[in-house]
């Protein structure tokens, strides 16, 4: 809850993000000039995941590093017991999911 509660301040100073999920409070995002959503960004507990524009991203990581200690981006491999596979077709990028732990 205070790190919610931190990365809604930064979000306010513009650091972080622009604005976030209504219906998911740990769901944030940063839109371009032209009101596109260039980059998605959850937190959990101490745990982010970032996806969208490679400069969207490198951005909000600046933002973070003025205020905490990261240990940087990295490749999404797992992440709350989910593992995940990035694959590419001919419609570009995307992550298989999987939940092997649990099921």
């Amino acid at each position: 809850r205070r790190w919610l509660s931190w990365v809604g301040r930064r979000r306010r100073q513009k650091c972080v993000t622009d604005g976030r999920c209504k219906t998911d409070t740990c769901v944030f995002y940063r839109r371009d000039e032209n009101g596109k959503i260039v980059l998605l960004m959850t937190a959990y507990i101490d745990d982010e995941i970032l996806a969208g524009e490679r400069y969207a991203s490198d951005n909000v990581e600046r933002g973070l590093r003025e205020h905490v200690t990261i240990s940087g981006l990295v490749p999404l491999r797992r992440h709350l017991g989910v593992h995940y596979t990035k694959g590419e077709d001919a419609e570009g990028s995307y992550y298989e999911t999987e939940m092997r732990d649990y099921v």
